[in-house]
């Protein structure tokens, strides 16, 4: 259904934040998913692209630029995601943000109930509901047998009262607590502002959680919040390069663990 214009609500609380980098093709496509799903709040994209591909990302995002409220801006091509995260947020003046990468399609009515939400409840500092992925798993034929969707990440609503409380109930591995919530904006700036010179590794994303958490409780609805795009070898598109520090060299959770940024972000907390 192609929704004819935004919600005020929208509009007047939430601003949509889309790092990116060496993929126009894919943000392409989201921006288009916006126009057509009436989702008309302030768009920022964080571009690190290399100088051809951000050329090209800006022409996109000019392409747009009548039909929807975008804030292009470039950042260095080796700027690590903590830091791109927070000068994305330091240009955001609406009370919330959903951070969301540039291949998800957030839906516009799950946004609109979280925000009420939002504004009811103000001891929720975060807000978040289901994420499906689609998967190509054959080569392209007629009809939808070669694709398939299923539950994308778990995470858990956290409500106990106590902030120390709140934060031991972190899931493990923590990304799962991370599919596109909506943040209230001061507990996300603080939290990245924290973080933004460290390796982005997943104890520094532990880091950002356990700040946000400590301003109050984080919520999963039983709704459909995003659908996202899942690689296979059909179809690869993920850039292994955008965080070069998350899981390291060896890629796994033990090699991470022994980096030395490890113990910075450990004497941080």
């Amino acid at each position: 259904i192609i929704n004819e214009g935004s919600s005020p609500l929208q509009q007047e609380l939430l601003t949509i934040l889309i790092p990116t980098k060496d993929r126009p093709h894919l943000l392409n496509r989201s921006l288009h998913y916006y126009v057509q799903a009436g989702i008309l709040t302030k768009i920022i994209i964080a571009d690190s692209s290399n100088s051809a591909l951000s050329n090209k990302t800006k022409e996109i995002c000019d392409k747009y630029s009548d039909r929807l409220d975008i804030d292009y801006f470039y950042v260095d091509t080796d700027m690590e995601i903590s830091n791109k995260l927070y000068v994305s947020a330091d240009r955001v003046n609406t009370p919330y943000l959903l951070s969301i990468g540039d291949d998800d399609f957030p839906l516009k009515s799950t946004i609109e109930e979280i925000l009420c939400n939002l504004e009811k409840d103000k001891t929720i500092a975060a807000a978040f509901g289901q994420r499906v992925a689609l998967m190509q798993i054959t080569s392209k034929k007629s009809g939808f047998k070669w694709v398939k969707s299923y539950p994308n990440y778990g995470g858990v609503s956290i409500t106990n009262n106590s902030a120390l409380d709140r934060i031991r109930r972190l899931p493990i591995p923590i990304w799962q607590q991370y599919p596109n919530a909506i943040f209230r904006t001061d507990p996300f700036k603080k939290a990245y502002q924290t973080v933004r010179k460290l390796e982005h590794t997943q104890y520094a994303e532990f880091f950002v959680f356990t700040l946000i958490l400590a301003h109050g409780k984080w919520l999963k609805y039983d709704m459909l919040l995003a659908v996202c795009h899942q690689e296979s070898k059909f179809c690869r598109f993920k850039d292994r390069g955008l965080y070069p520090s998350y899981v390291g060299a060896g890629g796994s959770v033990m090699s991470a663990i022994s980096q030395k940024s490890w113990s910075k972000v450990v004497s941080s907390l």
